[in-house]
């Protein structure tokens, strides 16, 4: 299979659905043998039957591929000791979960899983594959890369910080932390809203509603130019940022954009802190198939004088 697929699991004791737009496996489809050839082609995954679906056998990077999981209609506490962290840790925001309401409540409580993931408790392996159309690979690729470098900073912070996140992108995935959403479109309404108790602000084009120095961390998501009209510009990022706070930058490239891509953007980000930053890192990765071709993530942080 050269070409990406989408694939339902069907597992052993469902029926196989009928689905002409996807690839549908049994039981004995998925061996160990037989799975990573099958998830290296995958560019979608619906588990009806994680019970007996070998995810303990998923490498990391099959973790990119966009799943939705149907999970079993046991009481919710069964339904964490059966499956446990190997079918639940692989899903994430881009991700779908159907499930029954006391069983998603639970989970959701216990996960800190905002309403966006939630597709009803409906198993209609149509309704879970439409679920994830327009997701991909790459788009699960950059969150993790995001993800892992802001939940390292706030690892070794200690503390509950106050985190400002440019987009709602991160909001509710971060564990015990106040979070501030700067939202501009319909999407970012929704995705805001679904995680309780998160603090959502405008911008006017001109100044976020914040004191100096309100956030210990600011994330700001799909950049690909710094300096684009009409985005909350990085003076703003370092004027609501403490000293000694972070700035995490996800960084996007397109050949037809002057001020695009990781270099371009970190010195961007760095003129305009009016102050000396250090930058942690910056890495490019290659994703192949897409328009954006590089992406990155750099951490910025005050340097002592």
């Amino acid at each position: 299979m050269s070409d990406p697929v989408r694939i339902v699991y069907s597992g052993r004791m469902r029926p196989a659905p009928d689905l002409r737009d996807a690839v549908v496996l049994s039981e004995w489809d998925v061996l160990p043998a037989d799975l990573h050839p099958l998830l290296a082609a995958a560019e979608a995954l619906v588990v009806l039957d994680p019970l007996s679906f070998p995810f303990e056998h998923m490498r990391s990077t099959d973790g990119d591929i966009p799943i939705a999981v149907a999970l079993p209609g046991e009481d919710p506490a069964g339904t964490e000791e059966l499956l446990g962290s190997v079918c639940l840790d692989h899903l994430g925001p881009w991700d779908a979960v159907a499930a029954g309401d006391a069983t998603w409540e639970s989970l959701r409580q216990l996960r800190r899983w905002p309403e966006t993931l939630r597709c009803g408790a409906d198993p209609d392996p149509r309704l879970l594959l439409g679920r994830l159309m327009g997701v991909t690979r790459g788009t699960k690729r950059r969150w993790l890369h995001l993800h892992g470098r802001v939940r390292r900073y706030l690892t070794a912070l200690g503390r509950a910080p106050v985190v400002l996140d440019l987009g709602a992108v991160v909001a509710g995935w971060l564990g015990d932390v106040e979070t501030i959403a700067v939202v501009t479109d319909e999407i970012e309404e929704r995705l805001a809203a679904a995680v309780p108790g998160t603090r959502t602000i405008g911008w006017d084009g001109r100044r976020l509603d914040l004191e100096v120095g309100a956030a210990d961390l600011v994330v700001a998501p799909a950049v690909v130019d710094a300096r684009r009209p009409g985005t909350v510009p990085p003076e703003e990022w370092w004027r609501v940022t403490r000293p000694g706070g972070r700035v995490v930058v996800e960084i996007e490239a397109d050949p037809d954009i002057a001020g695009s891509g990781p270099f371009a953007v970190r010195d961007a980000v760095i003129d305009a802190a009016n102050r000396p930053v250090g930058v942690e890192a910056a890495t490019s990765v290659l994703l192949p198939g897409e328009s954006v071709r590089r992406f990155g993530v750099a951490a910025f942080a005050e340097v002592a004088a």
